[in-house]
C-alpha cells in the first residue's frame, strides 16, 4: 500500500512539474510574438528629424576661450 502511495505522490508531483514547464513555455511563446521595443511606436525614417535639436548649437565652455 505504502509503493502505491509513493508511486501516485510521484506521478503527481510529474504531472505537476509537466504543468509547470507547459505554463512556461506558453509565456515565452506569447511574449515572442510580441513586438519588440523597436519595433513598435518607432518613428519612420523618413519622417526622422534631420539633424538633432541638442546639437544644432554648441556652447562654448571654458577651455576654448
Amino acid at each position: 500500500m505504502e509503493e502505491q502511495n509513493h508511486d501516485f505522490s510521484q506521478q503527481l508531483a510529474e504531472a505537476e512539474q509537466r504543468g509547470y514547464q507547459r505554463g512556461l513555455n506558453e509565456q515565452i511563446t506569447s511574449k515572442m510574438m510580441e513586438p519588440a521595443v523597436w519595433e513598435s511606436n518607432a518613428p519612420e525614417p523618413d519622417n526622422a528629424p534631420r539633424e538633432f535639436q541638442i546639437l544644432a548649437s554648441a556652447r562654448k565652455s571654458i577651455w576654448d576661450l
